[in-house]
């Protein structure tokens, strides 16, 4: 075996390190916005949403639930707006190093993240999207066996 050394440029050295930083900041970014989200969907369970109830909500057209869960996901998203910036407060701590910018990657910048969190772990939601799967694919079941029928 020999043992050869493998020189790297000044230039392919910096980019290994903002590459190895932007991986860094990406988990730094997940688990500040997936911290945030738990922390949302906690205090939207115990003060804004009633306990789920089945029975009263299947009641309800499929349209009609389809809308309610629209307007939460759509709350949700400016919420979502307000929490990116307000997650710009917080100092990432590789910033500046050999020029990197924490702002500058697209997970940071964009609450996509903190929206698709907050519709994970948010059970009111959650149990709406499975009571409409239920009365849609019952909907379409009936649908398919009337046409077959006929």
């Amino acid at each position: 075996m020999s043992n050869k050394k493998i020189y790297l440029s000044n230039d392919t050295k910096k980019d290994l390190i903002i590459r190895s930083i932007k991986i860094v900041a990406i988990f730094y970014a997940t688990f500040v916005y997936i911290l945030f989200a738990f922390i949302f969907v906690i205090f939207l369970d115990k003060y804004v949403f009633p306990e789920f109830d089945e029975e009263k909500e299947s009641k309800k057209s499929s349209l009609r639930l389809i809308l309610e869960v629209c307007i939460i996901v759509g709350f949700t998203g400016i919420f979502s707006y307000f929490f990116r910036n307000f997650a710009h407060a917080f100092l990432f701590p590789f910033e500046g190093i050999y020029g990197y910018s924490h702002y500058r990657v697209s997970e940071i910048r964009s609450g996509t993240l903190f929206t698709a969190y907050v519709i994970l772990f948010n059970s009111y939601l959650q149990s709406k999207i499975s009571l409409i799967k239920k009365k849609v694919a019952k909907n379409i079941h009936k649908s398919i066996t009337e046409f077959l029928m006929s």
